[in-house]
């Protein structure tokens, strides 16, 4: 067991950015106190479950390469996708040491829904989603004898 959980260590000291990352957006984000309930949902889900750990790991293959395919890209992707890939590294290997396979649903739910993927979506789609609504509005507004602007872009 104690090597199960260096493995785990290791892998939470390899993705150190993630986390300094991770702490700062719940600091400074409205919502993702939430994220963080769902991430100390997670952790505990691992340590108090009932099923007894498996006495052989299966291959750690996958979060391996996931390791690896993190180390490539981390200069080419953005914080969110840096974390997306590390969460997912850490739910395949908690999953694969704690439950014996590769997939467990709601292990990889809780720790999806701990990411800040709200205000980021929020962020980069609220203006063109609101200028795409207006768009479609507008017409609708004019037939029902309301005065409204033709085109929000011209």
């Amino acid at each position: 067991m104690k090597r199960l959980l260096l493995i785990v260590a290791v892998q939470v000291l390899a993705f150190w950015d993630v986390w300094r990352w991770y702490v700062a957006r719940a600091v400074y984000s409205w919502d993702q106190p939430w994220g963080v309930l769902a991430l100390v949902a997670a952790i505990v889900f691992l340590v108090a479950s009932r099923k007894p750990w498996p006495q052989t790991a299966r291959s750690l293959l996958l979060p391996a390469v996931l390791v690896l395919f993190y180390a490539v890209t981390y200069l080419s992707f953005a914080p969110l996708a840096r974390a997306t890939v590390a969460f997912t590294a850490l739910a395949v290997t908690t999953s694969s040491l704690r439950f014996g396979k590769s997939f467990h649903a709601g292990l990889f739910g809780l720790f999806y829904l701990s990411l800040p993927t709200l205000p980021t979506l929020q962020f980069f789609g609220g203006y063109p989603l609101r200028v795409v609504i207006a768009e479609l509005t507008a017409p609708i507004l004019r037939m029902s004898g309301l005065a409204a602007r033709d085109s929000l872009l011209r």
